[in-house]
């Protein structure tokens, strides 16, 4: 299991989420997502919370732990992810719903 680096990513957001969008490769995620990564004084840690699968597809709630702000802050968001994985078992698509 991984990703595929022709993988779709969209995340959802409220108008004023700075990562929302619509990413065509993990390369362009990685690139568009740099303005939230860059506030953070230590890398995002993601805490499985919960995973619901049915055929291809899986609903995977995610607690971000561990993280602090450059501010001090903890970083305590939610996600909710659902998956869409191709017959190699990769991860073809994600849409990503956050708590902005």
């Amino acid at each position: 299991m991984g990703l595929c680096l022709t993988l779709t990513y969209v995340a959802h957001g409220r108008h004023l989420c700075p990562i929302a969008g619509h990413y065509h490769s993990k390369a362009e995620f990685h690139e568009g997502t740099k303005a939230l990564s860059s506030t953070w004084a230590s890398p995002l840690k993601l805490e499985v919370q919960n995973i619901i699968c049915d055929g291809r597809q899986a609903a995977v709630e995610l607690k971000a732990v561990d993280t602090k702000c450059k501010n001090g802050l903890p970083f305590t968001n939610v996600y909710t992810w659902i998956c869409v994985f191709n017959e190699q078992n990769k991860i073809v698509k994600i849409r990503a719903y956050m708590d902005t």
